[in-house]
């Protein structure tokens, strides 16, 4: 019985911890000027961290709550309700993993698209030094 309160204690206070830095990196986010689909992105990724948070301190909640739950076919339907929300909390998880990766995948195919504008405008500033005459350059290193 105490390792069942343990960890419903655990997770409710898990989830308080969680709901709290995403509040605060969400007052910071509303201070960055972002771009829109940065902000899109920070917004939905908001949204899926606070509903898997909650989800964790309810599902604490609810391991507590099982301590009272008596009789099978209750206790089935119970439970199945806590692992249903526990899948729903790992669906979360993975939708966040891959909108991240897909959302900074992005982020390094611009970078590398204005890394290759700006190395071809050095090269030809390299070839007209300045003054408008063409001046053979080096291979860029």
């Amino acid at each position: 019985m105490w390792p069942t309160i343990a960890f419903g204690v655990f997770l409710i206070l898990l989830s308080a911890g969680l709901v709290c830095s995403h509040i605060a990196a969400e007052r910071r986010r509303r201070t960055e000027d972002l771009e829109a689909g940065e902000r899109e992105y920070r917004r939905r990724q908001w949204r899926r961290r606070m509903q898997a948070s909650t989800l964790i301190g309810l599902v604490g909640v609810a391991v507590l709550g099982g301590l009272w739950v008596e009789g099978p076919p209750l206790e089935a339907l119970y439970w199945l309700g806590v692992l249903l929300a526990a899948i729903w909390i790992l669906v979360l998880a993975g939708a966040d993993v891959v909108s991240t990766q897909s959302f900074f995948r992005g982020v390094q195919v611009r970078r590398a698209e204005e890394h290759a504008a700006l190395r071809e405008e050095i090269e030809r500033y390299r070839r007209h030094e300045g003054n408008g005459k063409e001046h053979e350059s080096e291979p860029p290193t």
